[in-house]
């Protein structure tokens, strides 16, 4: 991530400044992964709509409806 918001221009972006930056993989943002994409992209904008959701449980559901344990390290946010 560091990476990313140390690139030209990046430190002065109001979401790097209140560290609202977030990082998914495509693991759990491309092809059938979309739909746990769609849950957190919607949490991180909608915060107040989306209280009473749990992205990281959803994805935890999705994976468990497949039967695997959900891999960790697909979903980072800025701290």
């Amino acid at each position: 991530m560091n990476e990313m918001i140390n690139r030209d221009g990046w430190k002065d972006l109001k979401a790097v400044k209140n560290k609202n930056v977030y990082i998914t993989t495509g693991f759990c943002a491309g092809g059938l992964g979309k739909l746990i994409g769609v849950v957190y992209t919607a949490k991180w904008l909608y915060p107040e709509e989306m209280k009473d959701i749990n992205p990281d449980k959803v994805f935890d559901e999705w994976m468990a409806m497949q039967g695997v344990k959900t891999p960790k390290g697909h979903v980072y946010k800025l701290k």
